[in-house]
């Protein structure tokens, strides 16, 4: 990367710089530093401090921003739609003012001719990029297209989104799907597509009547819970999140952070120790006798986060969601017997005025929520859903908030970005933005509240254990009062 000490102080921080929405002598300023080698084109009106190697990862990064920027006013949807609004194979396609192949770095967008932004089609951040609403993606989906990644899925795999979300949410949601498409189809232009939906919903209500209507095909869920999930989703959806790239993938560097990660995720549940104490628990193995389950939650946490294929394995969509907890929940929990690894609760359970999902609920709500995964951005975003879909549902009978930072974490380990570790002194926090989201949907300030938190994690130095825990403590990460002291950033050691 180049050196940035000559740069003008408004593009230090940025990893791409649209000149479109600089003023004028900033524009000219992105030009001089262009020509002098401390800036690079990657197209008109982009530019970016990166050398063209890293130009891909810049561009994934940024992907959104800059997708609106140098397409303003279009529209994320076609086959993308069904994806949450991420590429497929390298390829996005967007509705826009003309039709033509657009390469960036890593990214072909195939700009579609056709209707702007309408009802029902979600915004995202300034309102120069939209993602497809629901009655909009299903349209497109139907349209006939060719090529080898047709922009449009077609009708079979329509047809078995449409099996899931009868399954999911019942008649009445095809019934509001169908007439939303019908009112919006000649905007679109789409009245044969709006023809081929309404067969398709019409069979589908006429030949599957038991399990519309008596859910004798489908699983119980909590219907509130899942309107809740879906609130969340569409707020991930409208507000683009940083990337923040992971520090500690291999080595040693990875086994300190998943001990860390484990440390203070067992915190949260109230398991505490000294940190030196807790790591002679990880790394040598030592068990205090008096606290063997507490040594054990520490040692199984730091497991699963350890280990190389786990710790990057998502939660899948549908039925294998819940196998895929279970499992998780047993590795986690086997040295536990008393909490039932890998069973589901039987009784019951609530933290404060928090009633989570009911037992007789909480397989089919599982397998309900865990389809909406693919409808946000991957990353962050898919990964703050999955872990609010675990922290509400509450499945098992102790171990559910390790297991829900856990799939959040592998989500981000999936993508290549840093994990979130959520320190001691931020514990009360932490909570107080999950009840906000919980009880008044209010999805911000958890949000805003993680991004920070995973700003912060990716500030430690991971390498040496030493100069890690000195480091945690340095930056008040272990310290409980929150009304006196602040969560610092710590400062690299010097050379």
């Amino acid at each position: 990367m180049p050196s940035k000490t000559k740069q003008p102080a408004f593009w230090r921080q940025h990893d791409v710089i649209f000149t479109s929405n600089l003023s004028t002598g900033d524009a000219r300023a992105v030009l001089r530093a262009a020509k002098a080698g401390e800036l690079f084109k990657i197209r008109e009106g982009l530019y970016t401090p990166y050398a063209e190697a890293e130009w891909p990862g810049v561009i994934a990064r940024n992907r959104n921003d800059i997708l609106a920027n140098l397409f303003p006013g279009s529209v994320i949807g076609w086959r993308n739609f069904f994806l949450g609004g991420v590429p497929e194979d390298g390829v996005i396609y967007l509705t826009y003012s003309y039709s033509r192949v657009v390469e960036l770095p890593g990214l072909k967008v195939s700009l579609v001719a056709g209707a702007e932004a309408q009802a029902g089609d979600m915004l995202w951040k300034d309102g120069k990029l939209h993602f497809a609403g629901e009655a909009r993606g299903y349209l497109e989906n139907l349209a006939s297209t060719r090529g080898v990644l047709p922009r449009s899925v077609g009708q079979d795999t329509v047809k078995r989104k449409l099996q899931t979300l009868l399954g999911q949410q019942g008649e009445t949601k095809l019934n509001t799907l169908r007439d939303q498409a019908r009112e919006l189809a000649p905007a679109l232009k789409l009245e044969q597509e709006q023809v081929k939906l309404n067969y398709l919903i019409t069979e589908l209500l006429a030949t599957h009547p038991a399990a519309t209507r008596k859910g004798v095909h489908r699983q119980p869920f909590d219907q509130a819970r899942l309107t809740l999930f879906e609130q969340f989703a569409a707020h991930l959806r409208a507000n683009g999140m940083p990337y923040v790239p992971s520090v500690a993938d291999q080595g040693s560097a990875l086994t300190h952070f998943a001990f860390l990660e484990s440390y203070f995720s067992n915190f949260i549940e109230g398991t505490k120790f000294v940190i030196e104490e807790a790591i002679e628990i990880g790394f040598e193995g030592k068990v205090p006798q008096s606290r063997p389950k507490d040594a054990h939650d520490i040692l199984g946490v730091m497991a699963a986060a350890a280990n190389p294929l786990m710790r990057a394995a998502p939660l899948p969509a549908g039925a294998g969601s819940v196998t895929y907890v279970k499992a998780l929940h047993t590795t986690v929990m086997k040295d536990r017997p008393e909490v039932r690894p890998g069973q589901f609760k039987n009784v019951n359970n609530q933290a404060g005025n928090t009633i989570f999902v009911h037992k007789d609920l909480v397989q089919g709500t599982l397998v309900a929520a865990s389809d909406q995964l693919e409808s946000v951005p991957e990353g962050i975003a898919r990964a703050l859903l999955v872990m609010f879909i675990l922290a509400e549902v509450h499945p098992f009978d102790d171990g559910n908030g390790r297991i829900a930072r856990l799939v959040m974490n592998a989500e981000l380990s999936r993508t290549g970005a840093c994990r979130i570790i959520i320190p001691s002194l931020m514990r009360d926090e932490y909570l107080d933005c999950l009840r906000a989201l919980t009880h008044a949907g209010e999805p911000a300030p958890f949000v805003n509240f993680m991004v920070r938190m995973q700003a912060w994690t990716a500030t430690l130095p991971y390498a040496n254990l030493d100069e890690l825990v000195r480091a945690v403590k340095a930056s008040n990460a272990l310290e409980e009062n929150r009304t006196q002291l602040r969560l610092l950033t710590p400062v690299a050691p010097a050379a």
